[in-house]
């Protein structure tokens, strides 16, 4: 054979090699340009073969079944149970069914040779990208958050005399933003058919009163006491009622005192009975009268204890059982006595009655020096007269009956000083309060009506004695001229003498009781 036949046959050879792949690679290539390659994958979801309709419509049927997924956080042994769809779970936006599409049909026609090889032997998989939304993952931290196991301070008690503590525990509490952090991390390896369960992340916090920090409070801070043995006996049931709902009271360091919240409601329900109160000037029957006794004598004994007092009102008129400036009112839901325990121990509130006497001690940490000493002193500025009586008359009532409703109040203002020793020596004058106490003049009522004089009986002539007033009530704070401020110790400027009101004839002229217990 010449060299020119075998250049032909082995031309021949080539021309047939390259038909033949032209062949396999236009039938291997040819695939239908409105569907999808076969083997192609979103997520678990097959769409091969698929249209771009049918792909679109099998993706939202996935998207949907994904977003009920159950998700499980489980904290201190409870579960808290939400869906992806609770957590906002949203599909990014990309063009995977385009994307899809477009596979093994873009390129040459050896691109598409090896892209379609390929799909074929490992498949084609498009990953969805999720995104929840965080103000729905917020909630379900709120969720979580309802199962925090808190901790548990130390309880003080006074038994025999003596304080006694129970031992504290520590807490547990979700970390929010690290079970955050885990459940996307959940979520973002979720295998698309399971469940998702995760652990919450959660943290010991300790107790912020031990035992031991507990029962540092073992010192007398300061003491107070005033008498109420002249009262009458409902007034003293309300005295002894309202101490006993303050007695034993322990506030942590920080903490508020209420004292209304502690000894109201003041109703019958509750304990409280009928007493004298003041009320627009006069002295009233109203169910707690005789609390603001208890409110003031823990006043000054918080004043001793240096206590931080937060709210504070005096009485509208001065009280027998305290000097001016030394007084706490509760009235309604407007005249309070709070304070804070600003020491770094527990502070405990010892309140008992003996003998006609009400007691408040304030228990606590002793940090101040020995040396040092404080006391309060009550100075009156000025004074404000009664004025004359003022006269109610009733038609329905004998010209014989005369009656005090109220006592007379002479008023004045007055202010309380701290006064600081060390090595009973001064060293700081402080003013704390200032108050002013209005004047009250009696309130009277007489009779107006005419008795009609009796005809002669000629077998009796008996006079039909004149009716006997009735006394007036006892009034709880004594509501008289207080003897311990008929003279202004140091005053500043002379006394103020207020014009006397003039005397009202009408029934009217009784201005009508509002409830506020003294």
């Amino acid at each position: 054979m010449n060299k020119k036949k075998i250049i032909i046959i082995i031309l021949s050879i080539i021309v047939l090699g390259i038909s033949a792949s032209i062949i396999t690679l236009n039938v291997l290539t040819h695939v239908d340009e409105n569907s999808i390659c076969e083997n192609v994958y979103i997520d678990t979801l097959n769409i091969g073969s698929m249209t771009k309709e049918q792909a679109k419509e099998a993706l939202d049927a996935y998207v949907g079944q994904l977003k009920e997924t159950k998700v499980t956080i489980t904290i201190n042994g409870k579960e808290v149970n939400t869906t992806l769809d609770k957590l906002g779970l949203t599909v990014d936006e990309q063009n995977y069914i385009d994307e899809a599409m477009d596979a093994g049909k873009t390129g040459s026609l050896v691109k598409r040779y090896l892209d379609l090889r390929k799909i074929k032997s490992e498949k084609l998989v498009f990953t969805l990208a999720f995104t929840m939304n965080e103000n729905n993952i917020d909630k379900v931290m709120k969720k979580c958050q309802k199962y925090d196991i808190d901790p548990k301070n130390s309880v003080l008690t006074r038994e025999d005399g003596k304080f006694v503590a129970t031992e504290s525990e520590s807490g547990i509490v979700l970390s929010a933003e690290k079970t955050k952090q885990a459940l996307n991390e959940a979520i973002k390896n979720w295998n698309r058919t399971d469940a998702i369960t995760l652990e919450a992340v959660v943290e010991e916090t300790e107790a912020k009163i031990t035992k031991e920090k507990a029962l540092l409070c073992d010192t007398i801070l300061g003491t107070f006491s005033t008498s109420y043995a002249s009262s009458s006996a409902n007034r003293k049931m309300n005295v002894e009622n309202g101490a006993a709902r303050i007695d034993g009271t322990v506030l942590y360091p920080g903490e508020e005192f209420s004292a209304s919240t502690a000894m109201g409601p003041y109703e019958e329900s509750n304990g409280y009975a009928l007493a004298g109160s003041y009320s627009n000037g006069k002295t009233v029957e109203s169910f707690g009268g005789g609390v603001c006794q208890v409110s003031t004598t823990l006043y000054n004994a918080l004043l001793l204890a240096e206590m931080d007092i937060t709210e504070r009102f005096n009485h509208s008129m001065t009280v027998s059982y305290v000097k001016p400036s030394m007084d706490a009112a509760i009235s309604g839901n407007y005249k309070d006595l709070k304070f804070k325990n600003n020491t770094d121990a527990p502070v405990y509130v010892q309140a008992y009655t003996s003998g006609g006497r009400l007691h408040f001690t304030i228990w606590g940490h002793e940090t101040r020096a020995k040396n040092r000493k404080v006391e309060y002193v009550s100075e009156v500025t000025s004074y404000i007269e009664p004025g004359n009586d003022v006269i109610t008359e009733d038609p329905t009532k004998p010209t014989t009956y005369h009656k005090v409703e109220s006592n007379a109040h002479q008023g004045c203002k007055a202010s309380l000083y701290k006064v600081v020793y060390i090595d009973g020596v001064e060293q700081s004058r402080e003013q704390v309060n200032f108050s002013s106490y209005a004047a009250a003049p009696n309130y009277i009522t007489v009779g107006t009506m005419e008795e009609k004089k009796e005809e002669e009986n000629t077998s009796e002539n008996e006079a039909t004695p004149a009716p006997e007033a009735t006394a007036a009530p006892e009034a709880t704070d004594k509501p008289v001229i207080n003897p311990e401020i008929t003279k202004a110790p140091q005053a500043t400027k002379a006394p103020v003498v207020s014009e006397a009101p003039k005397a009202t004839v009408s029934p009217s002229a009784t201005p009508k009781p509002t409830n506020k217990a003294q």
